[in-house]
Formats: C-alpha cells, sequence, structure tokens
C-alpha cells in the first residue's frame, strides 16, 4: 500500500472511515489497495477469529474496487462510504440459512458451524 504524508503505514484496525475518504481523495492509497489490505487482515486473523464465513472471490472484489476508483477519478461518488471495503455481518437463522438483514439468502450445512 503507498503511504500518505505521515510515512506510516495504514493501521486498518484504528483508521475511520473519514481518514480512508480523505486517502482516496488525495490519491494516497486506492480502493484495491484497501481491499488487499483487508484481506490480508481476514487472512492473518480469521483463522483464530473465525469471523468470516465466506469472502467474494479476490477478482471480483478487485473488479468492483477499480470500478468504484474509476467512478471517484470522474467524480462520481456516491456516498461517504464510496470506495471503502466493508463486511457485511451475517446471522445464522434458526432454519440453517444464513441471513443478511431480513433476506435469507444462502442454506448451509449447520454441521459446519
Amino acid at each position: 500500500m503507498r503511504r500518505g504524508k505521515s510515512d506510516k503505514s495504514i493501521n486498518l484496525l484504528t483508521i475511520d472511515a473519514r481518514f480512508l475518504q480523505q486517502l482516496l481523495t488525495r490519491g494516497a492509497v486506492t480502493s484495491v489497495e484497501l481491499v488487499d489490505a483487508y484481506l490480508a487482515q481476514i487472512k492473518k486473523h480469521d483463522g483464530y477469529l473465525h469471523a468470516m464465513i465466506r469472502t467474494a472471490p479476490r477478482s471480483i472484489l478487485h473488479a468492483t474496487a477499480k470500478g468504484l476508483g474509476e467512478e471517484r477519478t470522474a467524480e462520481k461518488i456516491r456516498g461517504s462510504l464510496h470506495g471503502i471495503p466493508f463486511v457485511r455481518k451475517a446471522r445464522i437463522h434458526p432454519s440453517s440459512h444464513v441471513a443478511i438483514g431480513r433476506h435469507v439468502l444462502t442454506p448451509i450445512d449447520p454441521s459446519c458451524l
């Protein structure tokens, strides 16, 4: 990841969305670089946290991040989280389906839990 003005690496555990937006706006970091940094954190820590059911394929995440970066360049920013990767929390319904909000998405095998 490129470095900001302070020449220190971004601490993904403490940085907030407002500062990430500033970095994206200045061009100090790209959305693709943020995706890679967050995926690296997931890989590093999820082995013992077991917080992720799954992540989208890297190719899809990169394509999405690249598109959002192109929108940013064209000054078509959709909102305050534009270009910032995020994790959507899922919960497991008693019916053994993964749910996000009120929408049941994917049946799962309870033995995987």
